[in-house]
């Protein structure tokens, strides 16, 4: 009689742990789908579209760019542009000479001079944020 409640016991703890590792087994063996936008945030790490490190905007760079003046040199004259007055100045050891610094009336210029300071106006606007560096001339 001891043996018939213990084998008993035996097939039905038996049957549990098989329903258990069939319900287990379903869930393993289930495929997962993912969205594009998961196997995105998961890859993102092993590849990147732009290498270039982009610039952050502090508060050096801000003074920088406000203390600095960008100039064009042509002709051995200097042009630049500060507080909206276009200037020209002499070139001296390849330099703008500050104290020859005169801001330019353009009611008084002629076509070819006028089309010239357009020209300038136009350089001066252009151009990379961080281009600091000569023309290595």
């Amino acid at each position: 009689m001891n043996y018939f409640f213990v084998a008993l016991l035996t097939i039905a703890i038996s049957f549990v742990i098989l329903r258990i590792v069939k319900k287990n087994e379903q869930h393993f063996l289930k495929s997962f789908s993912y969205r594009q936008s998961d196997i995105h945030s998961i890859t993102k790490k092993f590849y990147t579209k732009n290498n270039i490190k982009q610039n952050k905007e502090t508060q050096l760079t801000k003074r920088m760019d406000s203390s600095n003046a960008k100039i064009i040199l042509a002709e051995d004259k200097a042009y630049w542009v500060e507080n909206n007055i276009f200037y020209i100045a002499d070139i001296i050891n390849d330099h703008p000479d500050m104290s020859t610094a005169k801001p330019i009336d353009t009611s008084n210029l002629s076509k070819e001079d006028i089309d010239k300071m357009l020209f300038i106006l136009d350089n001066l606007g252009r151009g990379e944020k961080d281009e600091r560096g000569s023309s290595g001339n």
